[in-house]
């Protein structure tokens, strides 16, 4: 199994850099409904750019980071916004509420290059852009983050990153959400 490794704003940044393992039960391909589970009452969907490694890697300075990624893909994580919020008030991992089957959704992969200069990529909920995600809204660039995670973990080739995720967007059935790059369509979400 690679391992899918996540950084974002919900995790408190304040304490320095961050993340969570996503299980692979989480990842879904693009082209099919996101079904809203029945485990929590509000759900809502971010923008999450996959980063996939390429070779094998421990202790990578930031500066030789972008040796161990060649590619980047366009995804949808969607987190279960009032079960994050009560685990964390109980001083529970928020886990439940970040790692649930289907709920992340990745698009195809494009070259890291193409994607980083073609930024933002845009969320659009029913024909309205309701999020936007750019490399600069990283706490940290992905190079940084390559160096932080590897530090403890070592990278092996197919392993997803997902650093900085972009500003939450609540959800309901019947919802259409897509993520846009440059005015081109790249995933297609129907929330049901």
């Amino acid at each position: 199994m690679k391992a899918i490794i996540a950084t974002g704003n919900r995790i408190d940044s304040s304490k320095g850099l961050s993340w969570y393992f996503i299980a692979d039960s989480c990842m879904a391909n693009a082209g099919k409904p996101f079904f809203i589970p029945d485990f929590a009452d509000s759900f809502d969907a971010v923008i999450a750019p996959v980063v996939r490694i390429s070779r094998l890697g421990k202790s990578i300075a930031s500066k030789f980071a972008p040796r161990y990624y060649q590619e980047i893909a366009p995804a949808i994580h969607f987190q279960a916004t009032d079960l994050y919020d009560s685990l964390l008030q109980e001083g529970r991992s928020p886990d439940m509420a970040l790692n649930f089957d289907r709920s992340i959704i990745i698009g195809n992969f494009m070259k890291a290059e193409d994607f980083l200069s073609s930024a933002p990529l845009e969320l659009v909920k029913n024909g309205e852009t309701v999020a936007e995600w750019t490399p600069s809204m990283f706490s940290s660039g992905i190079d940084d983050v390559i160096e932080a995670v590897s530090a403890t973990n070592t990278l092996k080739t197919g392993d997803l990153i997902v650093p900085g995720i972009s500003v939450p967007t609540v959800i309901a059935p019947g919802d259409r959400i897509e993520l846009r790059l440059n005015g081109e369509k790249l995933l297609l979400v129907a929330i049901k």
